[in-house]
């Protein structure tokens, strides 16, 4: 079964978009659990509206880069890491950039934050501006830091692509490996008969298969 297949059946049902970006809604904890990525976002959202870096960084946009794009609370799933996702305070999707809004909570997590801000630009290729707004010790210099970095950079012609369809299969795959591989043994046996609508399976079977042949759309009858 091509990941390809996978991927374009959950992208009808199981995901959800920010902006153009097409985001996995449920990914897999490393104990296993679901995490929803679109509940998750809407609490951070929620919790940024008391952030003073939040405000202060929203107010530079409005008066400094009016037309600027920006999305607030990316989610970004992460595999194979000790943290299971991140969301970008900002993502600036004409940059490929995320904004990560730093704050004294931050302190002593430096080796963490550039393990996960190295991780992103080698998965997604997604570069990392951390900057500190909150406290006027470091405010002028980070809004200088803002303000020669969109000076110095060219806005892409189309947004940054982001791509998590190879993710979207592999935690399909994860949370349904015994399912799949019986329909991978039946797809060996009966060629492309499984996408065709010929599927017959027993009732056993279909205790067993069900969820995932409701999510890949594959329609079967029931042997008797």
């Amino acid at each position: 079964m091509k990941d390809q297949f996978i991927t374009s059946k959950i992208l009808r049902t199981d995901t959800f978009s920010i902006s153009g970006y097409i985001l996995p809604r449920k990914i897999l904890s490393k104990d296993g659990n679901d995490l929803n990525l679109s509940k998750i976002r809407k609490t951070y959202l929620e919790e940024s509206k008391d952030n003073p870096n939040v405000d202060i960084f929203l107010r530079f946009m409005k008066e400094e880069y009016p037309g600027e794009i920006y999305i607030q609370e990316l989610p970004v799933p992460m595999r194979n890491f000790f943290l299971n996702y991140r969301c970008f305070d900002f993502f600036l999707p004409r940059y490929g950039v995320g904004i990560e809004l730093d704050s004294h909570y931050h302190d002593g997590t430096e080796n963490n934050d550039t393990r996960s801000d190295l991780y992103v630009y080698q998965n997604y290729g997604v570069n990392v501006l951390r900057i500190r707004l909150a406290s006027e010790t470091h405010r002028e210099k980070d809004l200088d830091k803002l303000k020669k970095f969109f000076h110095t950079h060219k806005p892409l012609e189309t947004n940054f692509p982001l791509d998590f369809s190879e993710i979207i299969a592999s935690e399909f795959r994860t949370k349904y490996e015994k399912e799949i591989k019986e329909l991978e043994s039946m797809e060996n046996q009966f060629s492309c008969g499984i996408y065709s609508g010929n599927l017959i399976i027993t009732k056993e079977q279909e205790k067993l298969l069900k969820p995932v042949l409701r999510i890949l759309d594959i329609s079967y009858n029931i042997w008797i």
